[in-house]
């Protein structure tokens, strides 16, 4: 603490703290002063962000799905049992026995 003086006025903010930064980034996001064709724009370029977004999270989501039924899939077929299967990947047995019985039908 005692140092903190010496190196308090070596500090210098970040260009992106500054007021003008500020009010610059608040006009270019300012959607009022947008003419039509600019909001349409600004419309459509949100739109598809969320599209890929959500895009994304359902990429992620059965990735993990499928992810999940090699490992119950894998565990099964090496002979361990169901709870220790549910125990190891903390998972719900009753899942798990859905998934198992699930691929019992589509390899007959």
């Amino acid at each position: 603490m005692k140092n903190l003086p010496k190196y308090a006025t070596d500090l210098k903010q970040p260009d992106f703290f500054t007021e003008e930064w500020l009010e610059s980034a608040i006009k270019e996001l300012d959607v009022r002063s947008f003419t039509p064709e600019q909001y349409e724009q600004y419309s459509n370029m949100l739109a598809r962000t969320g599209t890929l977004v959500r895009a994304g999270k359902l990429d992620i989501e059965n990735a993990i799905k499928e992810r999940e039924v090699e490992a119950v899939i894998g565990f099964y077929e090496n002979g361990v049992s169901v709870p220790i299967i549910a125990k190891s990947l903390k998972m719900q047995e009753e899942r798990i026995k859905q998934i198992i019985n699930k691929h019992q039908k589509n390899t007959l």
